[in-house]
């Protein structure tokens, strides 16, 4: 019997939960990419819908390999070694702003760091739509810079800014491969620079226009950008949203090809973990073995992601009233430069003093 809805709605309805994105985009963006799709294409696509895939977290399918131009169409991962490196970069800088955001008090809300995660027109394109107070922190982890010898930061991160985004890439890479900041116009982005400069010091203002020095080229050439497993934090990056609405999140290596997750709120380890082996919107991957460590931690070991060795995912989830994996940073007075730079009635003045220091 057919199902009473719309291809474009099913698969409308799945991607949601994993990019966060409204009607408004959702709908049109499924509509253009299932015109892509043959008849039976799409017929296939229904009947996947239909079929069970509980056997993928025991490291089996129930159902037949899936055309690679099913996932594409429905949420395309990037198979393009830099930008996967961009997105993992990104994603671990997101896992170090915990500590810059956790409130003094003792009274916490959820703060998640991305409303939306939408995969841009090109597959070696994301749109990050940032939540609020996440970008000024997310550059200060971001940014490379040279500190007693030893790199820290996305080596090669670069900065274009455009009238209403601004589009980070790599600058080995080239602009068309970017991940666009959305809704950040030049004040917000000023003023997280200002943010970032009273956090990471004076000597080491961010210029994200320079050429590449020694300390990015060294990081490069020996394979050194990212400490995470690039495909898999890429992957992540596309799915941020899949966690729900988190109070805090933490980002690091587990071991030479592991990601850990820890976080507190949003959904749990199983649900996350069930919904990143989905066939046709989960991670990237031939192969899933999904163990639960606990009432809390699950491990995903994927195997089958290409370019890239057996990797594995750890997904923990501490209660909401457990005292965090961090410890607070006081950046009141980077809060005040970023306020600062927002407020100036003077902007062009602001945006000069900043660039001259």
């Amino acid at each position: 019997m057919p199902h009473r809805l719309s291809l474009t709605r099913r698969l409308a309805a799945l991607r949601r939960p994993y990019t966060g994105e409204t009607d408004s985009t959702l709908l049109p963006a499924v509509g253009r990419a299932l015109k892509t799709l043959s008849g039976d294409e799409r017929a296939r696509m229904h009947e996947i819908l239909n079929e069970g895939y509980e056997t993928r977290l025991l490291g089996e399918s129930s159902i037949p390999a899936v055309n690679h131009r099913f996932r594409e169409a429905l949420l395309p991962d990037t198979t393009d070694t830099v930008q996967q490196q961009l997105e993992a970069g990104i994603l671990f800088a997101l896992g170090q702003t915990a500590p810059y955001r956790w409130p003094a008090t003792e009274v916490a809300s959820p703060m998640p760091l991305s409303r939306i995660v939408e995969p841009g027109l090109a597959p070696d394109e994301t749109i990050l739509h940032l939540c609020h107070g996440v970008l000024a922190p997310m550059m200060a982890a971001l940014t490379p810079r040279v500190v007693d010898g030893s790199l820290q930061g996305l080596a090669g991160l670069r900065a274009t800014v455009k009238r209403r985004q601004v589009q980070l890439h790599l600058a080995d890479a080239g602009p068309t491969r970017k991940v666009a900041l959305s809704n950040t116009g030049i004040r917000h982005w000023v003023a997280a620079l200002a943010f970032t400069r009273k956090v990471i010091g004076s000597e080491q203002l961010p210029d994200l226009e320079r050429r590449l020095n020694w300390a990015e080229r060294s990081a490069i050439r020996t394979g050194c950008r990212v400490p995470v497993p690039a495909a898999l934090a890429s992957g992540v990056l596309r799915r941020l949203p899949i966690l729900g609405s988190t109070y805090w999140l933490t980002v690091r290596p587990d071991g030479p090809e592991g990601l850990r997750l820890d976080w507190a709120g949003g959904r749990s380890p199983a649900k996350v973990a069930a919904a990143l082996v989905h066939p046709l919107a989960g991670l990237a991957g031939g192969r899933f073995h999904v163990t639960p460590m606990g009432a809390d931690f699950v491990t995903v070991i994927v195997t089958g992601i290409p370019g890239e060795p057996t990797t594995k995912l750890t997904l923990h989830q501490a209660p909401v009233t457990a005292r965090p994996p961090f410890t607070r940073i006081d950046v009141s007075d980077a809060q005040a430069e970023f306020k600062r730079a927002m407020t100036a009635p003077a902007f062009a003045s602001i945006h000069r003093e900043l660039v001259s220091r």
